[in-house]
């Protein structure tokens, strides 16, 4: 069981860690010319020419992007509540579930605390990163669940991954 929680709180701290370094990637096109009439055929072979492609730029400090959630924020996943007043969400591919609310961190961890001690979740702790990120973990026999919280284009990203 220790070997879950250790490696569900190295994997939530990078999120955490990751989440304050994200800001939206810049793209840049250039657009290219297209004929509009079929030109004649041409007594020499032209040059090629290059076409534009959209490449994103890195992010500062080597962080990366998180996709923010679309959609409407379902009630509940997997009889855990979403909190109320969630502006987005959706179940990740990956597993878990992600959403995005204005609520303060402190009104978010004090929601999950509650809700998942109602589902026999014991509450083990909760750590904050230097950013502002949290990370809210949970034990339940031989499962270990993470709740990392951090801020995502001015909202909170809120992730719940059970184990």
């Amino acid at each position: 069981m220790k070997v879950k929680a250790t490696i569900a709180v190295v994997i939530a701290t990078i999120f955490i860690s990751a989440c304050s370094q994200a800001s939206p990637v810049p793209v840049t096109t250039t657009p290219t010319l297209r004929p509009t009439a079929t030109p004649p055929p041409p007594t020499s072979t032209p040059a090629p020419s290059s076409t534009a492609t959209e490449s994103p730029t890195s992010t500062p400090e080597g962080g990366f992007i998180l996709p923010l959630p679309q959609g409407t924020p379902a009630d509940t996943w997997q009889g855990i509540r979403i909190m109320p007043g969630a502006v987005a969400g959706e179940e990740l591919q990956s597993g878990g579930y992600a959403f995005t609310t204005l609520a303060s961190n402190d009104s978010i961890e004090q929601f999950y605390v509650n809700e998942m001690q109602a589902h026999g979740w014991e509450y083990i702790a909760t750590g904050s990163s230097e950013k502002g990120g949290l990370l809210i973990i949970f034990d339940r026999g031989a499962s270990v669940s993470v709740i990392p919280i951090g801020d995502e284009a001015g909202t909170d990203y809120v992730m719940i991954i059970l184990g």
